[in-house]
């Protein structure tokens, strides 16, 4: 195929330039056209002027178009071609060129060469700084800016850690790329997105949060990463579990947000737990008769017991009705502790192995060191079981103070629960009921404890169902199926006896 315009002038005798004579045009694709194969030809118009004139053109066999057209003769003329294709129903410009030519005696040839251009206002549909013939020619769209010859798309994969995989509570998983926002998709445990229009060669900055949904936003777990891209779709960013910054620590406790979700605990406050103050002590008797625990045990928002961290038996399921609380007090002088355990059955049959059996433990780190092991100064492990007649200390435990009080009560607790609620005013006749009371009074000099600074404390509940070994164990703050205070301190939870 011949590549040019041609301009013959047929039957003017050159004597006069207001005559106007017939001259025919031929023209043939553009080559950079003809080069790129994804253009079907039967997609392709041209427009032809000459001399701002419109003239129809007709292609022959060959692929070739040929016009008639009205000129001056021995005039210069000017000759203007446009190619265009229909492409996905737009029809975009391609390529183009204006000169001038003059027109000779009769039969006279002209040859205009193939000098079209490309680039330029018009020649780029979608504005992305690509012509629309070079994304024909790289195989990318001239109608969609984010297709784009060096454009890349990014497979991003988002594993979470596990402590977020271990929370019982509501979380978002949020991602921007160079502060774009990312939409992902959840699958299992793993989040994912594919990131299109990057520049090859440009930096993907990506960003993942992880933000609670029980305490406005809060922020548990962040991760930012950054890739070059290269050209193409081949570039993938796997970020893991363990690549997530999770220091966070909302209320400078030392304990992170994180974990303190995982935990139970509320991670906005220093204190899990404000111990009130009371001006007239109770009395340890085991019955919870004093004012003092009226309006304090079995609100809707009290110290559960409640989270199941061991299960002894495959396939324990708390009973039906079991329930259990705490609260504690003070006077300035001593911690007084009432737990309350509603079980349709107590068992005290283990001998030393005291855990198999129902009863109660209690932890204190007087100074809130949380350290991860006993400190041997002031951790304290104490356990009181169903029928005992004294205290057993944990293994780890330094010794006991001296000077505490308990009585655990068989036969005065109130079951009436059946709004769900335990009444402020149990115990007051005394009535027999299945499970158990506890009430203990602890010298806080003599467990480390200052008034108004913040100290490590945990309750427990063994429970056993029919004798011999435990079925379950329940806590106040703890991760769900981990024992861990009985080891590490730094599990338990935090309260303040305010000054």
């Amino acid at each position: 195929m011949v590549s040019g315009v041609f301009l013959f002038c047929l039957g003017c005798d050159g004597s006069s330039t207001s005559t106007a004579s017939v001259a025919g045009i031929q023209l043939s694709v553009p080559a950079k056209i003809r080069q790129v194969s994804a253009i079907d030809p039967a997609q392709l118009s041209v427009e032809l002027k000459v001399n701002n004139r419109t003239y129809v053109t007709t292609a022959d066999a060959s692929g070739n178009r040929t016009a008639t057209v009205m000129v001056a003769p021995g005039a210069e003329s000017t000759v203007s071609v446009s190619w265009t294709e229909m492409f996905e129903g737009t029809r975009i410009k391609l390529a183009e060129q204006t000169l001038s030519t003059f027109v000779g005696d009769s039969g006279a040839e002209v040859t205009i060469g193939d000098a079209y251009i490309t680039q330029g206002d018009g020649f780029d549909t979608d504005r992305d700084g690509y012509s629309n013939l070079d994304e024909r020619n790289q195989g990318t769209s001239p109608l969609e800016d984010s297709d784009r010859p060096d454009a890349s798309t990014l497979s991003l994969q988002v594993l979470l850690p596990d402590d977020v995989l271990a929370l019982q509570l509501g979380y978002t998983v949020t991602a921007t790329n160079n502060g774009s926002a990312v939409v992902l998709q959840k699958s299992d445990n793993e989040y994912s997105a594919t990131i299109t229009g990057l520049v090859a060669g440009a930096t993907a900055d990506i960003a993942v949060n992880i933000d609670s949904l029980d305490y406005a936003g809060l922020p548990l777990a962040t991760v930012q990463r950054s890739i070059t891209v290269a050209q193409g779709t081949n570039n993938t960013l796997a970020i893991n579990g363990t690549d997530f910054i999770t220091n966070l620590d909302a209320d400078s406790d030392g304990d992170t947000n994180l974990r303190e979700l995982v935990r139970g605990r509320n991670p906005t406050l220093l204190a899990d737990f404000m111990v009130p103050r009371v001006a007239t002590p109770p009395l340890i008797d085991g019955r919870f008769s004093d004012p003092v625990w009226r309006g304090t045990l079995g609100q809707t928002d009290g110290l559960l017991i409640n989270r199941l961290i061991s299960a002894d038996e495959t396939g324990f399921e708390p009973q039906d009705g079991l329930r259990s609380d705490w609260v504690a007090v003070s006077d300035g002088e001593y911690l007084y502790v009432a737990v309350r355990v509603l079980d349709s059955a107590t068992h005290f049959d283990s001998g030393v192995e005291w855990w198999k059996d129902d009863g109660v433990e209690l932890f204190f780190d007087g100074d809130n060191s949380k350290l991860p092991d006993y400190d041997g100064v002031n951790d304290f492990h104490m356990n009181i079981r169903v029928q005992d007649l004294a205290l057993i200390r944990g293994a780890r435990s330094v010794e006991l103070p001296s000077n505490l009080l308990f009585e655990l009560s068989t036969d005065g607790f109130d079951s009436d629960i059946s709004s769900g609620v335990f009444p402020s005013d149990i115990n007051q006749d005394g009535a027999t009921d299945t499970g158990f009371n506890l009430e203990i009074s602890i010298p806080l000099a003599e467990i480390g404890v200052t008034l108004n600074q913040p100290f490590g404390i945990n309750v427990h509940f063994n429970d056993d169902d029919n004798g011999g070994d435990r079925d379950g164990k329940f806590v106040w703050i703890g991760e769900l199926g981990l024992d861990r205070d009985y080891l590490d301190p730094s599990s338990m939870g935090t309260a303040v006896i305010s000054n």
